[in-house]
């Protein structure tokens, strides 16, 4: 297993064997796209709250929306559509320049590393969180969401560790990926240690393994001096 389609399958599996054993039963977002005949999940949520179909946030699985399997069901039976708003067309009253960017609110694969700064906030770590963004720019690949969860762990690293309760990757997936990507011996050993000792003493092991082994490798070599560890 070495191609992130693969990984998000796994998850995606724990995500479903997780909803089905809710009451009321759940669904995950893309059992509930195949049961709206959707393919496009983009503009989804705001669709199924339109309708009164809220998301639901479970601790165990950050950055996923589920929703109850019945009331994706009645909108079937109502014949809902997915309407894209009309291009120009206002949402509201409310000025889009004025809202707060958070973390939701930013697009998947298309954020800056400007908009996550504004949606982390001021703090003792903004400068930190600010430089592992510039260092590595396969963060970009992670929601938003995740993204966070992820700087959560690295900018704490020698304090209190920011805990995930979430499904945790085998420890071999990310050796295998190190393998697989890094080019030399050397950098393989250097950057499987650091893995090792964040492994063991984080909950990292819960974000995909070829997209963190990209983000590790990538701060590792921005600056050898100053790695990922666990102090």
């Amino acid at each position: 297993m070495n191609d992130n389609s693969e990984y998000s399958k796994l998850r995606e599996q724990r995500r479903r064997e997780w909803a089905a054993l809710q009451n009321p039963e759940l669904v995950t977002t893309q059992q509930a796209l195949l049961i709206m005949n959707r393919k496009n999940p983009a503009g989804f949520s705001d669709f199924m709250k339109l309708h009164n179909a809220m998301p639901i946030k479970a601790p165990g699985f950050p950055g996923a929306n589920f929703y109850v399997k019945s009331e994706v069901e009645n909108l079937v039976l109502k014949g809902l559509a997915f309407v894209k708003k009309k291009p120009g067309r206002p949402s509201g009253s409310i000025n889009q320049s004025t809202k707060r960017v958070t973390f939701e609110s930013m697009k998947d694969g298309n954020w800056t590393v400007a908009e996550f700064m504004e949606a982390w906030g001021p703090g003792e770590t903004r400068r930190q969180v600010e430089s592992i963004l510039n260092r590595s720019p396969s963060i970009r690949m992670m929601s938003p969401p995740e993204a966070q969860q992820l700087l959560l762990i690295l900018s704490r690293l020698g304090g209190m560790h920011y805990r995930i309760s979430s499904f945790k990757f085998d420890k071999k997936y990310f050796l295998m990926e190190i393998s697989r990507q890094i080019p030399t011996r050397q950098e393989q050993k250097k950057l499987a240690q650091i893995l090792d000792s964040l492994y063991e003493s984080t909950d990292i092991g819960v974000f995909e393994p070829n997209i963190l082994v990209k983000i590790l490798y990538e701060l590792m070599v921005s600056n050898p001096k100053n790695k990922p560890s666990t102090g």
